[in-house]
């Protein structure tokens, strides 16, 4: 159970650089779209901050046999145990993490979508 929770950090390990280039471009898209449009970013740091935190307070505190006796002393144990689990673990009803994460994404593209989606003009043929 204890490595599940060591399970995100592998996988992050696995795509640190994607998101270290995110931060990167965060700067960039700043400078172009201005500073209010830096909360889609500031949103992802959080989240995986939040996921990260999870994952740790799960690993050392939840599913850590030593604490288990603490659970049968403290009625709000388990609620508490559930709020990390629902971050760390996807499909949960209702998935805030996703749906966060998709706002982000959502909020660049409605920035971007007049240059994402503008045709380029079309060339005209001299003869």
């Amino acid at each position: 159970m204890l490595d599940s929770a060591y399970a995100l950090i592998e996988r992050y390990e696995r795509v640190k650089d994607s998101f270290i280039k995110l931060q990167a471009i965060k700067y960039r898209f700043m400078a172009l779209f201005g500073q209010e449009n830096e909360e889609p970013f500031n949103e992802v740091n959080k989240i995986m901050n939040e996921l990260f935190l999870a994952a740790r307070r799960l690993g050392e505190r939840y599913w850590n046999p030593k604490f288990q006796a603490k659970a049968t002393r403290d009625p709000k144990w388990y609620d508490r145990m559930a709020k990390e689990e629902a971050k760390f673990w996807a499909g949960q009803d209702p998935d805030t993490i996703a749906q966060r994460m998709d706002n982000a994404v959502a909020h660049v593209e409605d920035v971007c979508s007049e240059i994402i989606w503008r045709k380029p003009p079309r060339k005209k043929h001299i003869p």
